[in-house]
């Protein structure tokens, strides 16, 4: 199969090429995700088992089905005068951001963090990073605290540093309290869960922002940030990756974090049982548009006091309960790929509907931000990058998370208009910056 992973790779880069005249754009991460990385488990590197034929033959179909969903969605919008490269010149300078929000947000999810902080470190210390990782929900508080601050809390941090990084890679001013307290956030929720997936989310996000946002246009002084940037992610993501996974090299654990999961989809295609993928069992769309299902969902249990059980909760216990060994001394659960979110919301019919509408999506996500190169599109398009490097081990979009997450951005740039009648007449005043 690695061959047919290669040729699928090298005819999409040309496809991509041919219609945006650039290669940055999100089919190459989708291609990076679903035509290179296969090749680590199809080929055994670093001890992974080999992915069964059954699961390479639906990485091929889940792929082409996004490829399609491109190529449908580029016939219906397109760009034809500029083409789909921005440059800095057609960012707009002017823009409203509302960064005592962003703040206080951020605040108030270091206050909530804080008070676990301690007794993190304290474990830490006695036990190690790994024992942290396995306690780290029970330890953090009740079920109620932990949804308050993933819900509320964090994605503040997250749009804060979307802002920040957008605004440094177009050459626009940036609040330093918003990006240091951001920031601070987020090594503190490194340390209190022991993970390393926000740290990699955000080191994506700068990445994104300064290759895919912006054409050949970056100084010395942005790429010396950049780079040194990408050093302190990698020796912290080593440093975490140590403590977490004692006796594997980093490229191991590399190999295994974005190898391992296409091992673990194709165990599920041949374990249908223990997954549930029959029609009985369908979450029927609840997956794919988990972001908006599940947001009403949960309000709804918690206004009436009933159990939650929606989509998220559904893959959840399927995954996490259920652990496959990748490898002769690693066990996996919770990296799925997002394949198995849309199988188990129509089957094989919703494996091709759901990767055709991330193909779709996020041509038209580009699309819209190349036309109108703003914050708030230059914000979703990266956030939408994100979401697709990350259907190497999940789909982001099944949770709430997403849906607070574009709620918290557009609230941070909405400019209200205060309306006064004078004398009969209706004046308009905007809010100054």
């Amino acid at each position: 199969m690695t061959i047919i992973y290669l040729l699928l790779f090298v005819f999409s880069l040309f496809i991509y090429k041919t219609i945006y005249r650039t290669v940055y754009v999100p089919g190459t991460i989708m291609a990076v995700v679903w035509c290179v990385l296969p090749i680590i488990s199809d080929r055994g590197l670093y001890g992974l088992k080999v992915t069964s034929m059954s699961g390479a033959i639906v990485i091929v179909i889940s792929y082409i089905s996004y490829l399609v969903g491109t190529l449908v969605s580029s016939s219906v919008f397109q760009v034809t005068k500029t083409g789909y490269r921005v440059n800095i010149q057609n960012i707009e300078r002017e823009e409203y951001v509302n960064y005592r929000f962003l703040i206080i947000g951020n605040i108030f999810g270091i206050f909530i963090l804080s008070k676990r902080l301690l007794n993190s470190i304290a474990i830490i210390q006695s036990m190690g990073f790994a024992y942290l990782r396995y306690v780290s929900n029970t330890e953090f508080g009740s079920t109620i605290e932990i949804l308050i601050y993933a819900y509320f809390a964090i994605p503040f941090a997250y749009v804060s540093l979307i802002i920040c990084f957008f605004n440094f890679a177009t050459k626009k001013k940036i609040n330093k309290p918003t990006l240091i307290l951001s920031s601070v956030l987020i090594i503190i929720n490194a340390i209190v869960w022991a993970e390393r997936a926000s740290l990699v989310r955000i080191a994506l996000y700068a990445f994104f922002a300064m290759f895919f946002c912006i054409t050949k246009e970056r100084s010395k002084k942005q790429m010396l940030f950049f780079c040194a940037l990408g050093v302190l992610f990698i020796v912290a993501i080593s440093f975490l990756t140590a403590k977490r996974m004692e006796g594997f090299s980093l490229a191991q654990s590399i190999a295994i974090y974005f190898g391992g999961p296409f091992y673990v989809l194709g165990y599920i295609i041949d374990n249908p049982d223990i997954y549930k993928l029959n029609i009985g069992n369908y979450m029927w769309g609840a997956g794919a548009f988990g972001f908006i299902f599940n947001t009403f969902y949960y309000a709804i249990a918690v206004f009436l006091g009933i159990d939650y059980a929606g989509s998220d909760y559904i893959i959840g216990n399927l995954t996490q309960n259920t652990y496959v060994w990748a490898t002769t001394e690693m066990r996996m659960n919770a990296s799925y790929t997002a394949a198995f979110v849309f199988l188990k919301d129509f089957g094989y019919i919703g494996l091709f509907l759901g990767f055709f509408f991330l193909g779709a999506i996020s041509h038209y996500i580009l699309v819209k931000y190349v036309k109108h190169p703003n914050l708030k599109n230059g914000a979703i398009y990266i956030a939408m990058l994100y979401i697709l490097f990350k259907t190497v081990s999940r789909y982001e979009l099944i949770g709430t998370e997403y849906f607070m997450l574009f709620c918290i951005l557009s609230f941070s740039l909405w400019k209200p208009k205060l309306s006064i009648i004078v004398g009969g007449n209706k004046k308009i005043y905007k809010r100054k910056e």
